[in-house]
Order: structure tokens, then C-alpha cells, then sequence
């Protein structure tokens, strides 16, 4: 063959001798010596590619040249150029002695190209072409393609290998499609060490620390998804070390192969070689990265692994583009608005912008809201047609998340923009400290200080004169009271000039804070600054609050030697407030002298009043009581109750000067005067009232001990629990007058009949009393005021008793016997006992007093008990959960008595309440709804019909042996009593499918089939343990000859190879050729063929190592022995030796 003309393949006018002339052989071809006979001469070749060729002829005697045939041939693709694995599988999942089926009926017209029992199929090595001469791959034959269009073969070596294929009327072989890989190579490491790095930041390499171990001498590629890697600026890179630092000697840059970045590392046969490689994840990707590191290697199984706890974390580039008003230009009560532009290096749908809450304004709702809203608006101005979405925070809360809905952020050149709009706090003035906080979800989260300054005002600042004490004599105090409401929170600087003062420390100031409602808060301090101005003014710190209406009252002495009319200059200051408002000084006028009167009490109400006084307030002195009377003065006034002086005076808004309220007045535990308690007022000037008015104060009961049963110290115990018995006397003090009522509690149960003997002795009467438990605090209360001393108890007899117990099911335990036959217990109980269950009795103890309580179920060491108990009340205990112990697994206990053990103390065995665990059918009593429940048994019928399957099991919760499926109704192939026809193992089941794996050894004999029931190819007899001849392992059966007569019914002889195509063999493993056949693959005939070797006249030299040639018998001659020699004189041929 010479390659594809470009010209007729001969034409002597313009190629004389044609194309055969001047070209070499085609690739892949050679010159050949023909084949065959005279009559049928031949020579096969093999082109590695279709076209057209011309064919070359050159005559063996002689020295003539190479003719060309005139006519050329065209060479077509192979056909088949493709197969399928039949059933579909992944060829690298494919492993030794395992059936391999080949199918070429996909191929399109196969019924008028491909020929059953006519085309042939074999396999070769990877080391070996699809050539004439090629051995087929050891353990397997050259085959003839079945009438299903398909071929099987058992392979015997691991290794990748190349499909074969001729066609019936074709003399050569051609490869189909590509490799045929079997029992890939394995890596027996591939371990990925912790000191790896897999979390980083967007833009950073994760560190792979790797060992890895194959089971050959091979090049590993590494390779990476092309989705989840960037290797714009920094290709993937591996080195022996974890140093990743250029001029490192064995650090070795990956490159891209056949479209994926790939990282190559020889490896030598079970040498474990330890590595890292460097690669940077894509830096779109944000969060946890399920990602991929593939292994792989010719004719190896591909890993494909997943590197654990892989994670990028994102970064944000936020930009303040604005903030109206300017940073240093806001007022409080201003609302605002911010616009950040938001880039980020990955996407995310869960941006939250974050700040804190104590800088905006409380709603009226007591919730602190924002608005927010996005927008693609490029200008520094807010769109007036924005959609704002509202948002709070809860009280308490420290931060506000800002979550923005609807909006994803994408990796882009242009950032997003973000508005957020805002009322600030109104009580803050100064530095904002407004700082924002971005974040997402596997974000690092970024901060940004807005610099932002919030000024304030000091609004509706004046002199109230009408309130003022400006006229005063030497020595009494001044008052100058003004009137603000700040628009924020600020210690505020008040300051006169300090030569009006008639000493050091002699202006002080007070002031009172007003709400919606009224009178918030008072305040008052001294005025010690007299730094202020170089020295020349004297200044108070007075704390304001924001949007609170304050008025300011300031007291000082004028000094002496100051007479008649003397203005006073007043400043006012605070940080960051702004526009104080200049007032007129007020005038402060001193005449020369007057007294000052003392304050008089009319009257006093507020508890029970008996004009003019007021009587029974409670002991805690928290009831407000309102003194009347004069010459209270305006502020400062004090008031004495008894022994007390009040915590909180306050002069009423509007009557300063007459009216007093007074909270605070508790008396000392010790007082012994009684209830009455005489009240006194002292104003400012010091001077105190002298009527004696008083009022009844309520005292505290004391108890000093208990007596009547067992009495042990200022206790008693042993009490009967229904008071039957003894009458309980309580000694103590402050019992009350004689027509007091007088309460006595023995725990928290009320003694029903209580005579009062005395202010220090009360009696309960026997049959009025009953309790339960011990140590229970004695208590007395008389008017509403309870005793507080917790050292006198007393104690009941405390045997608790149980009844009943109710929850699960109310019938006896086969569920027989109606609800009255059983009224006291409950069975069917689940085993992990979710159930809850209610034991009824009495003296449970009290739950308010902490009473120990366990709840267990039959013997106590069973560990039946009660894991959740809610003591309800002195009688109902509720029992939330009782799983059954491990240790009794598998039972389920009966007639189990229920025990409550209160303080310690156990119920009597005597009570008739049971408690029975669920039978073993299930929880639902269903039998896993495969069977029917005995419920006077405890135990399940499986269903055992084709319609509702076949079922087994404490619960029928598996198949029967032989049956699969979800519904346990299929069977095994060979039928469930006979799987596999017993020569395999059944895929049954649940999760079964229901396919046999079939026996495939020496003693039980090696099958095939869905049900076991054929012979593997090879394999003969009843048993199929009879093997078909095999020569060498390399040959296969047959030596790869012939056919076997395999099979059951098989005798497992060879029929041996006879035609042109595939030779013509003999012998019993086929190993030899036939009489007349000759050469290393029996393909030549002898002289006058192998039906007529040398004419019959001869012997022919036929074999393996034969040469074809005739040796004649006497009287015969030429190649073939054809011509037959004259005999003459003396019967010799030709009449004579020569």
C-alpha cells in the first residue's frame, strides 16, 4: 500500500510507472511476501487511517519494479467503531474473573453490516495492536460474535486492554473505540493531615498536606474543578514541604492538561510519597466549599475526594458616599440619612448592617426603630419615591441588624448602594460614636466610624420670678427658680459671680424634673466650682435630662455687707449645646431684718383618716401620707414619723408651703411604743413644729415559739395532720389590741378558728388546723402585717398514700376485663415512657416548700422510676417520663405497684395502684403494619400471603428469608425456597434487589445466570466444575483456537478452528495444525490445500514450525506433487534414476 494518490493511481503519461514509482508504504504498513496458492492468492495489511490507497505488486523471480495497479481501494473507518458494557457500568469498576459483556447492537444497521457466528472479536493487552499476530489477553480467546450482537469475556489480570474486531468478509482486525480498563490500580493511602489550611479569606491558597501510596509505579495526576479554583495570578503549585517561597528546589508549578489544572507526581510501587499542594479557591465562592481534589492515574480507579471543612471567607470594600445632614452639622431630633456603596468579593443574599441601639430614639412603642431600603440611585441626594421598609429592635437590645431583604450582592466592578434612615437618640450631645457593622454569613465582617457630632439646645430657657424668693433679710437664703427642657441629656454648668456669696459653699441648688403626668423626679446638690471664669464665679453641675421640663431653683446667702436691690448675672453651659439664650439677670432684694416663723401641722392623711389624723398604715411606711399646715416654706422641709425620719419628702407642686407628702416611714423592729407615733415637720430654716399630733402605724407581729403536740424547743412536731388531737399555742409580741384579728398559718394552710388571748399569746384550736410535711414556718399576721421570724415550725406526720394512677390505657393487660375491673391502674404503658401518667393520693407535701418527691414503679432496684416528676399539689404527682431501664430491654414489665417516696418517706405497699408497660407489637400496636397484634399475648402475626407480602420479626419489621422488596412480596430467582438455585446468595431483603451472586469456585462450581442456573463460559458439566482444555493461562481455552463444547450439557471437548480467516487447527487444546495447515497461526494452506495436500502424492511439511513443502512419493513431481512421472524398464519412473 502507498498513501492516497493525488493523482490516478497510475497514468503513464503524466506518472510513468504510476504512484507505486516513488511512494513508500503507508503508515502502519510493509512490503509482504503473498499468502496462499496459486489459484487463491492473497496478503493482508492494516492502515491506521481511512482514505484512499493504491495497491503495489512486484514479481518474486527476477529483479523487475514495483507495477501499480490502475485501480485504487478505499479504506473505510472500522465498523464497529464503537461498544457498550452491557449492563452500563463504569469500565474502572470492572475486576477479574468477572463476567464482561460486550455489546455491539447499537450500531446503526448492524443486522446488514455485523454477521453473527461469522465475525470474530478478541482482546489484546494495551502493549499490543489489533494485528493478525497480536496472542488475545491472557484468560481470554478469539471469540465469534454471538446472535445477540455481543461477546462475554473473563479477564484473569488486571490492566488496560484494547477491543478487537473483523468482519466475516474482511481478513484484518481494527481497534474499536477507545481502552477497555479492568481492575483498576488502587491507591492504598490518600490521607489528607490536619495541619492542612482550608480556611482562608477570599483571594488566599489553601495548603493541602497530603500522603498518598499506589499499588504500582505510576504518575498520579491531581486535578481541581475548573468552577471552584483561580489561576489568573497564581497557578496551583505542589512541593515536598509546606513552603511555598520561590527558589524552593522541589516546588514545581501545576499546568493545564486537556482542559483541567493538573498537578503530575510520579510514585514508585508501595513507597508512600508525602506532599503539599498550594491552590487558591475561586474567589467569587463565600462559605463552606464542598471541595473536590481528584486522583488519578492510567488504568487506576479516580478518586474523587473532598477536602473537609473547607471554607472562603468573603471581604467587603464599603465606601460612605454620604450622610445628610453633614457630619458636623446636625441637631438632635433631625432625622438622617446614610448611603454606603457595598462591593464584595463573592455573593451573598444575607448582608446585614449593624448598629448599635443605644444611639436611636425610643418609639413610643418602647422599640427603637430604622428604616432601610436599596437603591440604584447614584447621587447624593435620597430619592424621594424610595420604599422604606421598617425595622425594630427589641428593648435591651445592643445592636440593631440591619438584614437587607431581597437584594443580592455580586462580585462586580460597581458596588451596590445601601440607604439607611434613622432618628439619633434625642438625649445624646457630643461625638455620635456612630459606627456601622457589615456582615454576612462567612463574611469577615467590616466596621466604619462616621465621625458624626450631634449638637443640642437648651429650649424655652426663662426666669420664673412668681416662684422666686428674691426679697429676703440678712442671712436667710435667696431662690432664683428658672424653667428649661434640654433636647439632650448634658451636666449643665449654673454659675453667679462669687462676690454676691457670703461664704464658700453657699449656693446649692434644687430642681425638679416634670413628665407628661406631673412631678418626676427631684434633684438637689451643693455648688463648690469656683474655678469658673479665673475664679470670679462660683458654679453648680446640674444633671438635665432630654426633652424632661426641668425647673432649676438656685439657694444662696447674699453677703452681708450686700443691701438693697443687686441684679444677678446667671450663665448657663453645657458641651456641644449651642444658642444659650442671654436672660436679664434677676434682682435679688435685701431689706434689713425679720424672723422666721415656725412650720404648723392641721392636719395628716393617707391610710384609714379620722380627720385630723390618719390611722393603720401599713408597717412598711410605703403608703404616701399627705401633711397640711403652714410655713412649710417652698423646698427642704423634713418629716418625722415616730422614730423614722421620712425617706422621701415632697413639697406639693403648687402648695409647696402647705403641703408635705411623706413614703419612707417604717418603724425599727425594736420599737416598743405601740402603733402611735407622733409626727413632726422642720423646715429649711431648721425650725421644727411643736404641736403633738400623731398617727398609728402599723407594728410586725413577732413569734417567739409554738407548743401543743411533741414540742422540741420554740417548735413542735408530730402533729396529727387533721388537727384532731391538740390545741397549738403561739407565744410571741405586738399581737395587736384586744379588738385586732389576728391570723395564725401553719405552712401555707390558715388555722380556721384563732382566739387571741393577749398582745403575746394567740391559741389554735384543735379541729381548726391541718397540714401535712415538716418544718413548717409558723407565721401571725394582724392588719395585713405578717410575721417575719422562720425559726418556730412545725411538723405533721408525713406517710404519703397512693389511691390511683391514670394516663395510659384503663383496662387489665389483655385488655379482657372492662374498665371497672381495674379502677385503680393503667397499662399499656409506651416503652420509653412518653406517656404521661398521674398518680392520685394524699400528703404529697407541699410543692412551694420544696419537697423531695420520686415516683418508681415495681422494686425499686428494678430502675423503673420516674425520670421528670411535677409535684401539682399535696395530692397529684404528674410522671413525664419512665423509659424502661436498658437493663430490661426486650421485656415488658406488668403489674408493676406504684411507690411515691415524699421527703423520704415511702407510700405503704397496701395501695392497689398498678402500672403495666405496651405489649412487644409496637408502640401503635400495629406490628409495623405487617401484621396482627395479639393483645392477650403480646405478640405479632406476620402477614405470610403474595397480597400483603411476606413478613417476620418480634414486630414484622424484615422479610422472610427468600423475599425482597419494599413490600417483601418478590421472590428470589429459583424461587424462596430454593434461591439461586442454591448455587449463590440471594440479594433479599428489605434493601435487597433480589439478584444472586452467583458460586464461582472449585467445589461448588462456577455459574452464571439470573438464577444460577448456566455454566460461566469455559465451564462444563452438571455441576460446572468441569473446566474446557486450556494450554497456557495466556492462550485461554481452547488456546484461543477453537470453540468449546461448554455447558451443563456439555462434554468439554474443543471443536477446533478450520477456514481461511481463522486457520485450520487440530490436536485436544487445538494446540497444533491441521494435516495440510502450516505456519505460527495455521493460516497456510500446503500445496493442493488442506483438503488435498501435494495432491495426495506427497507428504507435506505442515505444523507450527512447518514450511509447507511437498515431499512427493516416487513417480510424482512439482510443488504440489501433480505431475506424474512415466514408469518404464524395470517399473522405474522414466526408466531410470534420473
Amino acid at each position: 500500500f502507498v498513501p492516497p494518490p493525488g493523482a490516478p493511481c497510475r497514468d503513464e503519461t503524466t506518472l510513468p510507472g504510476g504512484q507505486c514509482a516513488r511512494e513508500a508504504p503507508a503508515a502502519g504498513t510493509s512490503v509482504k511476501a503473498v499468502n496462499g496458492s496459486a489459484l487463491h492468492t492473497f496478503f493482508t495489511a492494516r492502515a491506521e487511517f481511512q482514505g484512499v490507497y493504491c495497491v503495489c505488486y512486484k514479481y518474486a523471480e527476477g529483479h523487475g519494479s514495483w507495477a501499480t495497479f490502475p485501480q485504487p481501494i478505499t479504506i473505510l473507518a472500522s465498523i464497529p467503531d464503537t461498544y457498550v458494557l452491557f449492563p452500563p457500568t463504569q469500565t474502572s469498576n470492572m475486576d477479574t474473573h468477572q463476567l464482561v459483556v460486550i455489546s455491539f447492537a447499537h450500531i446503526f444497521d448492524h443486522v446488514n453490516v455485523l454477521k453473527p457466528h461469522q465475525d470474530q472479536v478478541k482482546i489484546v493487552p494495551k502493549t499490543s495492536h489489533c494485528t493478525e499476530l497480536a496472542p488475545p489477553a491472557p484468560g481470554t480467546t478469539e471469540t465469534l460474535l454471538q446472535a445477540n450482537y455481543s461477546v462475554n469475556f473473563y479477564f484473569v489480570a488486571h490492566g488496560e486492554y484494547r477491543v478487537c474486531y473483523r468482519l466475516a468478509d474482511l481478513g484484518a482486525y481494527a481497534q474499536v473505540n477507545g481502552p477497555l480498563i479492568v481492575g483498576a490500580g488502587e491507591f492504598t493511602t490518600l490521607t489528607l493531615h490536619p495541619d492542612s489550611v482550608v480556611s482562608v479569606q477570599s483571594g488566599g491558597r489553601y495548603a493541602l498536606h497530603y500522603t498518598v501510596e499506589t499499588t504500582g509505579t505510576v504518575a498520579v495526576s491531581i486535578s481541581f474543578l475548573a468552577s471552584q479554583i483561580s489561576t489568573v495570578q497564581t497557578p496551583a503549585k505542589w512541593n515536598t514541604n509546606s513552603a511555598e517561597n520561590a527558589g524552593e528546589p522541589y516546588l514545581t508549578v501545576c499546568e493545564d492538561v486537556a482542559g483541567e489544572h493538573t498537578c503530575t507526581l510520579d510514585f514508585q510501587e508501595g513507597v508512600p510519597r508525602d506532599f503539599w499542594v498550594f491552590v487558591t479557591p475561586n474567589p467569587t465562592l463565600v462559605g463552606p466549599v464542598d471541595f473536590q481534589v481528584d486522583f488519578s492515574a492510567p488504568g487506576y480507579t479516580t478518586n474523587h475526594t473532598i477536602v473537609p471543612d473547607a471554607v472562603v471567607y468573603g471581604l467587603f470594600a464599603p465606601e460612605l458616599v454620604t450622610l445628610v445632614p453633614a457630619p458636623h452639622d446636625i441637631v438632635s431630633s433631625r432625622e438622617w440619612t446614610v448611603r454606603y456603596d457595598v462591593g464584595v468579593t463573592g455573593t451573598t443574599s444575607n448582608l446585614t448592617l449593624a448598629m448599635p441601639t443605644g444611639l436611636l430614639q425610643p418609639g413610643a412603642t418602647g422599640h427603637l426603630c430604622v428604616n432601610f431600603t436599596s437603591s440604584a440611585d447614584v447621587f447624593f441626594q435620597v430619592d424621594p419615591n424610595l420604599t422604606w421598609t421598617e425595622l425594630c429592635a427589641a428593648p435591651g437590645q445592643m445592636s440593631l441588624d440591619l438584614p437587607v431583604p431581597g437584594v443580592d450582592f455580586v462580585h462586580a466592578p460597581a458596588p451596590t448602594p445601601v440607604w439607611v434612615q434613622f432618628l439619633p437618640r434625642l438625649n445624646i450631645a457630643g461625638p455620635m460614636g456612630l459606627v456601622f457593622n457589615l456582615s454576612a454569613p462567612y463574611f469577615i465582617s467590616k466596621e466604619h466610624d462616621t465621625g458624626a457630632i450631634v449638637n443640642a439646645t437648651l429650649d424655652g430657657l426663662r426666669f420664673l420670678a412668681n416662684k422666686s424668693h428674691t426679697v429676703v433679710i440678712v442671712g436667710e437664703i435667696a431662690s432664683l427658680v428658672y424653667e428649661m427642657t434640654p433636647t439632650a441629656d448634658a451636666n449643665l454648668s449654673v454659675s453667679v459671680p462669687t462676690y454676691l456669696l457670703q461664704q464658700f459653699g453657699a449656693l446649692s441648688w434644687y430642681a425638679k424634673l416634670y413628665n407628661a403626668t406631673g412631678l418626676a423626679a427631684q434633684l438637689s446638690g451643693a455648688c463648690t466650682d469656683t474655678s469658673l471664669a479665673a475664679g470670679t464665679r462660683t458654679g453648680c453641675v446640674v444633671p438635665v435630662q432630654a426633652r424632661v421640663r426641668t425647673e432649676l431653683m438656685l439657694n444662696f446667702t447674699m453677703d452681708t455687707e450686700i443691701l438693697g436691690w443687686q441684679p444677678v448675672d446667671v450663665e448657663f453651659k453645657a458641651p456641644y449645646f449651642l444658642n444659650f439664650k442671654k436672660l436679664p439677670p434677676p434682682v435679688v432684694s435685701t431689706p434689713n431684718m425679720t424672723y422666721a416663723p415656725f412650720p404648723r401641722i392641721h392636719r395628716i392623711r393617707g391610710c384609714h383618716d379620722v380627720d385630723p389624723v390618719t390611722v393603720f398604715c401599713p408597717a412598711d411606711g410605703m403608703t404616701p401620707i399627705t401633711i397640711e399646715g403652714v410655713n412649710f416654706y417652698n423646698y427642704g422641709a423634713t418629716v418625722r414619723v415616730g422614730a423614722t425620719e421620712c425617706a422621701s419628702v415632697r413639697h406639693v407642686n403648687g402648695s409647696e408651703t402647705t403641703q408635705l407628702v411623706c413614703t419612707g416611714y417604717a418603724q425599727p423592729a425594736n420599737d416598743t411604743r405601740n402603733e402611735s407615733q407622733v409626727v413632726t415637720v422642720t423646715n429649711y430654716l431648721r425650725e421644727t413644729s411643736l404641736e403633738p399630733i400623731t398617727i398609728l402605724v402599723n407594728l410586725i407581729p413577732q413569734v417567739h415559739s409554738i407548743s401543743g403536740c411533741t414540742d422540741v424547743g420554740t417548735s413542735t412536731v408530730d402533729c396529727d395532720r387533721k388537727g384532731a388531737s391538740n390545741d397549738l399555742t403561739i407565744t410571741g409580741a405586738l399581737f395587736g389590741r384586744e379588738d385586732a384579728i389576728v391570723d395564725v398559718f401553719l405552712g401555707p394552710v390558715p388555722c380556721a378558728f384563732v382566739k387571741r388571748l393577749s398582745q403575746t399569746q394567740v391559741v389554735c384550736i384543735r379541729d381548726a388546723y391541718h397540714g401535712q410535711g415538716a418544718n413548717n414556718t409558723v407565721s401571725v399576721v394582724v392588719r395585713g402585717e405578717r410575721s417575719h421570724e422562720t425559726d418556730v415550725k412545725i411538723s405533721f406526720s408525713s406517710i404519703p398514700v397512693v389511691h390511683r394512677v391514670t394516663g395510659c390505657d384503663m383496662c387489665d393487660d389483655t385488655c379482657t376485663l372492662p374498665f371497672a375491673a381495674r379502677p385503680f391502674s393503667t397499662i399499656n404503658c409506651d416503652l420509653n415512657g412518653t406517656i404521661p401518667i398521674t398518680v392520685i393520693g394524699e400528703f404529697f407535701g407541699y410543692p412551694a416548700q420544696g419537697v423531695s418527691i420520686r415516683v418508681f414503679f415495681g422494686n425499686e432496684s428494678s430502675g423503673m422510676e420516674c425520670q421528670n416528676v411535677t409535684h401539682v399539689n399535696t395530692t397529684h404527682i404528674i410522671c413525664n417520663s419512665y423509659p424502661l431501664p436498658s437493663a430490661l430491654s426486650g421485656t415488658s414489665p406488668k403489674d408493676q405497684l406504684v411507690t411515691v417516696v415524699s421527703a423520704g418517706l415511702y407510700s405503704p405497699n397496701t395501695t392497689k395502684a398498678h402500672m403495666s408497660y405496651l405489649t412487644p407489637c409496637g408502640a401503635t400496636l400495629d406490628c409495623s403494619g405487617h401484621g396482627l397484634c395479639n393483645l392477650n399475648t403480646g405478640q405479632c402475626g406476620c402477614f405470610d400471603e403474595a397480597t400483603k407480602g411476606y413478613w417476620e420479626g418480634l414486630t414484622c419489621d424484615r422479610c422472610q428469608p427468600g423475599f425482597f422488596g419494599s413490600r417483601c412480596a418478590e421472590a428470589c430467582p429459583g424461587g424462596h425456597c430454593n434461591p439461586c438455585n442454591e448455587r449463590g446468595v440471594c440479594l433479599d431483603g428489605l434493601a435487597g434487589n433480589g439478584s444472586c451472586i452467583c458460586n464461582f469456585n472449585e467445589t461448588h462450581g462456577y455459574w452464571v445466570g439470573v438464577a444460577c442456573d448456566e455454566c460461566a463460559p469455559g465451564y462444563w458439566g452438571l455441576g460446572c466444575t468441569g473446566r474446557c482444555p486450556v494450554a497456557t493461562s495466556a492462550a485461554g481455552v481452547c488456546n484461543g483456537k477453537g470453540q468449546c463444547d461448554s455447558g451443563r450439557l456439555g462434554t468439554g471437548q474443543c471443536s477446533c478452528y478450520a477456514n481461511a480467516f481463522a486457520g485450520w487447527w487440530a490436536g485436544f487444546n487445538c494446540e497444533d495444525c491441521a494435516a495440510g495447515a502450516y505456519g505460527p497461526l495455521c493460516r497456510e494452506q500446503c500445496p493442493g490445500g488442506v483438503d488435498n495436500p501435494c495432491s495426495g502424492h506427497g507428504t507435506c511439511s505442515s505444523g507450527l514450525a512447518g514450511t509447507g513443502l511437498c515431499t512427493c512419493f516416487d513417480g510424482y513431481k512439482g510443488n504440489m506433487c501433480q505431475y506424474n512421472c512415466p514408469f518404464g524398464v524395470g517399473g522405474l519412473a522414466c526408466s531410470g534414476p534420473t
